[in-house]
């Protein structure tokens, strides 16, 4: 009676042994299909992981974050540029007829409707929108920052060009690129430059009307000014889109790092669990063999 008491009490050891390595297996077949090293947070936990994949994680996420954002911020720069790179275009058109009304060959040089049609178009530029946003109103990204360039803006008194037409707001936005990179990046439209360009269409305009050659000459000065300022400010954009494809080029080195670190984290070890895996179907069956001599089973009776 004892012996067959002890035959049953070893068989469910054997049993409980063969079960637990059989899991084993399961679950080393499991990561090598998945390519994850752990299926559950207990798991990661039992290996004492939590914490140092949350701050990989975390990172991580921080990181395709300001990717994304300087995705859009870069689209917006290249917008402005678009917008200085057509009022230069604009700009140097102007200069060209305001010389052709100054010279023996000015008959029926429509300059007036000329400059009229400049304005309009340097109105549009500044009213560009994209996604929802007036890029050159500062930070009233929904108003249009130019109502109308019709009127002049230069002062009665003075003659210095104005903001007056000016409707968006005088505040300067910025973005950070990095952790420790932050660009400022809008040009609003009230800007000294575009003041320049507008008044010098308008001054061009108000001496056309008095037949005033002097008041050409200032109005070509005046524009030629406003055409160095475009160029500059069109670098000082570049410089910001190339810091920005810097810091993102460095993001990108640094999610390919940190990705890496988490994958021998979490990630299943290839060859190491083939290894594993081979032991365990060799022990598994030698096991199998040594039960089945006293229960009379099959591995295919045991898998079933």
């Amino acid at each position: 009676m004892l012996n067959r008491i002890a035959t049953a009490t070893n068989q469910q050891i054997a049993i409980n042994s063969l079960q637990s390595r059989q899991a084993s297996l399961a679950e080393t077949q499991k990561q090598i299909s998945s390519g994850d090293k752990y299926s559950t947070f207990a798991a990661i936990a039992k290996d004492g992981e939590t914490r140092r994949i949350a701050d990989f994680e975390s990172v991580l996420s921080q990181i395709t974050s300001y990717k994304q954002n300087n995705t859009v911020l870069s689209s917006r720069l290249n917008t402005m540029d678009n917008t200085l790179s057509a009022l230069e275009d604009i700009n140097t058109k102007a200069i060209a007829a305001i010389a052709l009304e100054r010279s023996a060959n000015s008959q029926n040089n429509p300059l007036r409707q000329q400059l009229e049609a400049f304005l309009q178009q340097i109105e549009g530029q500044l009213n560009v929108n994209t996604d929802g946003r007036y890029l050159f109103a500062g930070a009233a990204t929904g108003n249009k920052p130019v109502d109308s360039l019709v009127t002049s803006n230069l002062d009665s008194v003075t003659g210095e060009p104005n903001d007056g037409y000016y409707k968006g707001d005088d505040a300067t936005l910025s973005q950070a690129v990095s952790a420790d990179v932050v660009i400022q990046y809008n040009i609003k439209a009230n800007h000294p430059t575009f003041q320049k360009l507008i008044g010098a269409l308008h001054l061009a305009i108000k001496a056309e009307s008095t037949g005033n050659d002097a008041g050409l000459a200032s109005a070509v000065d005046i524009a030629n000014s406003a055409q160095k300022d475009l160029v500059n400010m069109r670098g000082l954009l570049g410089a910001n889109a190339a810091t920005i494809e810097h810091v993102t080029t460095q993001h990108n080195n640094f999610q390919t790092y940190y990705k890496n670190v988490l994958d021998g984290i979490t990630g299943t070890d290839v060859a190491a669990a083939s290894i594993s895996l081979s032991l365990d179907q060799a022990v598994l069956t030698a096991s199998f063999q040594a039960f089945a001599g006293t229960s009379r089973l099959s591995l295919v009776s045991f898998l079933k």
